[in-house]
């Protein structure tokens, strides 16, 4: 009878953890839950404001690759990351193209920016920066 019971235990726990994960299919958002996202674009250029096409451009999970002309254009996600990105790193992504530049790190400052399209909420919307860049060797 005890082997009966355990056997029955392990079934019942079986089911109920099928159960439980047939429930997780997405996340549920609660209240306060952040759907912004966050723009920033801009032009890296040389120390003589030339344009420079090539530069690898990253804002935390998100990045771009400057065209030609020097823009770049990172928009994150606004699917459950909220991350405000506090730095870009820039690196030379085209060495063969460009004199070599050493990485660069910028500071980004979201304060005083308000979120277009949010109705006044602090979590939702798109908060839109522009940065422009020059990097020195």
């Amino acid at each position: 009878m005890k082997h009966l019971l355990s056997a029955k235990g392990k079934l019942i726990a079986s089911a109920l953890s099928l159960f439980g994960l047939a429930g997780c299919d997405a996340p549920v958002c609660e209240y306060g839950c952040p759907y912004a996202e966050f723009h920033i674009h801009g032009t890296v250029t040389d120390e003589h404001s030339h344009p420079l096409g090539g530069i690898a451009v990253r804002a935390g999970y998100d990045a771009d690759t400057t065209a030609d002309n020097g823009h770049y254009d990172i928009h994150t996600s606004g699917t459950g990351r909220f991350d405000a990105p506090t730095e870009l790193l820039l690196t030379d992504a085209a060495p063969d193209r460009n004199p070599s530049y050493p990485d660069t790190t910028v500071a980004l400052s979201w304060e005083g920016i308000e979120p277009e399209g949010a109705s006044g909420r602090w979590d939702e919307g798109t908060f839109t920066l522009q940065k422009d860049v020059q990097m020195k060797r």
